[in-house]
């Protein structure tokens, strides 16, 4: 059985082993800017006490948690995706897409755009998701998905076939 749900206590060490074998991602998941062990783990409690603005997702199969995403919600009407992240003998099966598909259908329902910065320049994973990208400098690239789009969005793809 699958399923995308909320952080509980005994994903803790599912999550973490993921975190330790992830090397790529969006915003702090390679070398440089990983986040170090204890300052995840801080960062996970804070979020099962309720002490935080964040949401960790996991998506579960058959009784094992196979991803992760971190989501932040900021009051200027978009949430931040801070970490996605799916075990490393699990990828390429659709399960990150899975992930990034809930937290969409969350964020359209809750009428909010969402914006992630990744290391590589050209992310297919998220463009096939409708991210689209915003902005870049030397390090991150800025990808934005946005709930809806505009009628100049629809004509470009109109304009596109």
């Amino acid at each position: 059985m699958e399923v995308i749900r909320k952080f509980k206590v005994e994903d803790f060490d599912d999550v973490m082993d993921i975190f330790n074998g992830t090397d790529f991602g969006c915003t702090g998941l390679n070398e440089i800017y990983k986040p170090g062990k204890q300052t995840q783990s801080f960062m996970m409690r804070e979020i099962l006490r309720g002490e935080s603005d964040e949401a960790l997702l996991v998506l579960e199969i058959d009784g094992e948690v196979k991803g992760y995403s971190i989501v932040q919600n900021f009051n200027d009407g978009f949430w931040h995706i801070s970490q996605i992240a799916v075990n490393q003998n699990d990828r390429n099966k659709g399960y990150g897409r899975k992930l990034m598909n809930k937290i969409q259908k969350l964020a359209k329902k809750s009428n909010k755009d969402i914006k992630l910065e990744c290391f590589d320049k050209d992310n297919h994973f998220f463009a096939k998701q409708g991210f689209e990208k915003e902005n870049e400098d030397e390090c991150l690239t800025y990808y934005v998905w946005k709930h809806e789009k505009t009628i100049d969005h629809h004509l470009e793809e109109i304009d596109e076939r």
